[in-house]
């Protein structure tokens, strides 16, 4: 079993990075796995995220953890080109928000993914009104 995680952050911050990597190795240890390869990406060209879109398209990954299911890309036409090709590639995916059932099993994936990103919404809105800001209106 080929067990990954994928962290991302805008720019260089380790406790970006340390926070999301925390949280999936707490998983995967939750889960019962090992974790055998760390993808992160640091900018917003996303080397590792393509590295990994071809690993996934190849047939070497088995499990992806993330922190937050919107660390794989903000863009929700990238997640749902990403989250295809990782249902198509038969990856389950869990998101460390959500807990300990994977994303995209075929009869919830669309429900599950929703409920990510809703999570995430609700999460990034108290973050962004906690430090006096309007929160970001998604749909």
């Amino acid at each position: 079993m080929n067990v990954v995680t994928y962290t991302r952050s805008a720019g260089p911050n380790s406790t970006e990075h340390e926070w999301q990597r925390e949280a999936c190795q707490k998983l995967a240890a939750e889960l019962g796995y090992d974790i055998t390869r760390n993808y992160h990406d640091e900018d917003r060209e996303h080397p590792a995220l393509k590295e990994l879109t071809t690993d996934v398209v190849g047939g070497t990954v088995t499990v992806l953890l993330v922190a937050r299911f919107d660390r794989i890309s903000r863009s929700h036409s990238e997640n749902i080109r990403i989250s295809t090709a990782l249902l198509d590639a038969g990856v389950d995916v869990y998101a460390a928000n959500i807990g300990t059932y994977p994303l995209n099993s075929p009869s919830s994936f669309p429900m599950q993914i929703m409920a990510a990103m809703r999570t995430t919404d609700s999460v990034q809105g108290r973050y962004d009104c906690a430090r006096g800001r309007r929160p970001r209106g998604r749909i």
